[in-house]
């Protein structure tokens, strides 16, 4: 028999759902056909070749079908945090904005005594003021146009929901830079104001400079330490207060984690292609099968960053989306594909959409079910997402693709009837049985699965298995999440020859001590079985900095010195790769 560990099931893979009652009809927004996110039919240009189509039936999210049962609330509020909105625009309407009714607009009080004068519908962080409408970047104008770009207008595009409200906060500046103080207050700033929801597509490194960064007194060049906590206490009052927050993970085609998306408070986007993969770049053997070979911030082809940080892919390629006007727009740029009036371009990309994308889902959830938390949206978007790539859980995709429809009807009846919490202990399982609970079921301690027999777990939030539960070689384990909705996971028991290779993935460990450290410090891993393992410190550029091991490792603990005093001080990561193909990755601090 196998063992299986103190766990808790998030679940990762779901049965096909039905359709809603009623064809819901496609928006007449002209850029509408060009947003294969929504109904995928093998209808995407080619980067370079816009006469060649791609993409593959069905490899989308679903929106269509969701707005089949719901296109949004404005009793929903959504933060977009970026470099402000145009609300001139010709497809934004300004009746989507949050209004701040307690702020008279443009008299240089601060009415309501919030700390921020005349922020009357969100506020410019980066220039101290209440209009973040005032020069915007082209960049925030997409992202605002892929949340709530107005539908059925005859114009441009249609956002992911077509009802909330929009709250603006830009904290993008005009270099393109974020001061990580800054963010840490405007995400205060949102939850005390009422958002729902908070979007973010940028990015930070430990230890890295932003992008242009020359001035090592330019507090936006580089994210310390005592910046990093203080946006994770912002992140940890944001989430108190019930607030979704979703980032984008980055266009570095890179596993080195970006933040805030690798926070573990946030939703971890990156970018999927028309044909159900992750967004691939030069690394990983890109591009993918739309051709997008623009680079980022180097020559090399972009592609979605990944890792076991990464909660989901959303669609982040050849997408349409709004355009700031004339020179601040990306109209004049190679890259995109403009329209001749030069308020939308046709091909924006990266994972800079995926947030947003994912955010407006979240909205249309939350229409489907008010009463829905946010663990309990994250836990919706998992579990019924479209599996892609690896069976389950993997670092290429997370849990999978989003999946609008699936998330909005299980959402529509999630946690109901049943009771609160199931304990299961002190017994042996030899026939079929189901249980259920809105909360936790535990399984253990001394539980035998002891005959090739289906056990049907249903709970609310988690599944937690003690160690010494046992199942049966053979025998299959089947848990679900939501009283039965249809979010549900499959565990299958190995045969003997097989429980190894699967225990190395599910249970082998990396650890460090001490960390932060000075000279050297103690790597551990943790290995069930005999294997072979590379492990390698990099830099936070992902540069090759040392290669402690390189072969077979004993099963058991094996601990490895690496020393560094010879190195400077700053972040670096461990990276230990199994002889599955998956990986470990540790951050280190080497310190004055």
């Amino acid at each position: 028999m196998m063992k299986f560990p103190i766990l808790t099931l998030l679940l990762l893979a779901v049965l096909g759902m039905p359709l809603a009652a009623g064809a819901q009809i496609p928006p007449n927004d002209p850029l509408y056909p060009l947003q294969w996110g929504y109904n995928n039919i093998g209808q995407v240009p080619v980067y370079n070749d816009t006469a060649r189509k791609v993409g593959c039936n069905d490899c989308d999210a679903d929106v269509l079908e969701a707005w089949g049962i719901t296109t949004g609330s404005p009793n929903v509020t959504i933060a977009i945090f970026d470099g402000g909105a145009d609300f001139t625009h010709p497809d934004f309407s300004t009746s989507r904005l949050w209004t701040n009714t307690g702020e008279i607009p443009g008299n240089g009080v601060d009415d309501d005594l919030n700390g921020y004068i005349d922020d009357r519908h969100g506020y410019d962080f980066a220039a101290n003021n209440g209009d973040p409408s005032v020069n915007p970047l082209a960049h925030g104008v997409a992202m605002v146009s892929l949340v709530g770009a107005t539908p059925n207008n005859g114009e441009g595009l249609a956002g992911v929901d077509w009802n909330a409200r929009l709250m603006i906060v830009r904290v993008v500046k005009g270099n393109g830079n974020v001061d990580q103080g800054v963010f840490a207050d405007a995400i205060r700033y949102a939850v005390d104001n009422g958002a729902d929801i908070i979007t973010a597509s940028f990015g930070f490194r430990l230890g890295f400079p932003q992008p242009g960064c020359n001035n090592s007194n330019n507090p936006d060049c580089e994210f310390t330490n005592a910046e990093f906590i203080a946006v994770e206490q912002a992140l940890d009052y944001a989430r108190a207060n019930n607030v979704a927050i979703f980032a984008a993970t980055g266009n570095d085609d890179s596993t080195i984690p970006e933040y805030p998306a690798a926070y573990p408070q946030v939703m971890a986007l990156g970018a999927a292609s028309p044909c159900l993969t992750r967004k691939l770049g030069s690394n990983s053997g890109g591009p993918s099968c739309e051709e997008d070979t623009r680079s980022e911030f180097s020559t090399s082809i972009w592609g979605s960053n990944y890792g076991p940080h990464v909660d989901l892919l959303a669609p982040g390629t050849q997408l349409p989306a709004a355009d700031a006007p004339g020179a601040p727009g990306y109209s004049g740029s190679s890259f995109f594909i403009a329209t001749p009036d030069g308020n939308y371009v046709e091909n924006f990309y990266g994972t800079s959409d995926a947030a947003p994308f994912a955010a407006g889902v979240a909205g249309l959830m939350l229409a489907a079910n008010p009463n829905l938390t946010d663990d309990d949206i994250y836990e919706i978007l998992r579990c019924t997402s479209t599996d892609v790539g690896l069976i389950g859980v993997d670092d290429e995709s997370g849990h999978g693709l989003i999946n609008a429809h699936r998330a909005v009807l299980t959402a529509q009846t999630w946690g109901s009837g049943t009771p609160a919490d199931v304990t299961l202990a002190n017994q042996s399982i030899g026939v079929s049985q189901t249980l259920a609970a809105t909360n936790t079921i535990t399984v253990g301690p001394n539980v035998d699965v002891t005959a090739a027999v289906n056990l049907d777990l249903t709970a609310g939030s988690s599944i937690l298995f003690r160690s010494d539960f046992t199942m049966v070689s053979g025998a299959t384990l089947e848990a679900r999440i939501g009283g039965g909705n249809g979010c549900r996971s499959r565990k299958q028991s190995a045969s003997a020859a097989e429980t190894a290779e699967l225990s190395v993935q599910e249970r082998a460990t990396l650890e460090s001590y001490p960390n932060p450290f000075w000279g050297t410090t103690t790597l551990r891993v943790a290995s069930p079985v005999r294997q072979s393992v590379q492990l390698r410190i990099m830099d936070v550029r992902g540069g090759l900095v040392a290669r402690l091991w390189d072969g077979p490792i004993a099963a058991g603990v094996t601990e490895i010195a690496w020393q560094a005093e010879r190195l400077p001080a700053g972040i670096y990561l461990a990276r230990l790769e199994l002889a599955d193909g998956t990986y470990r990755s540790l951050r280190l601090v080497r310190q004055e």
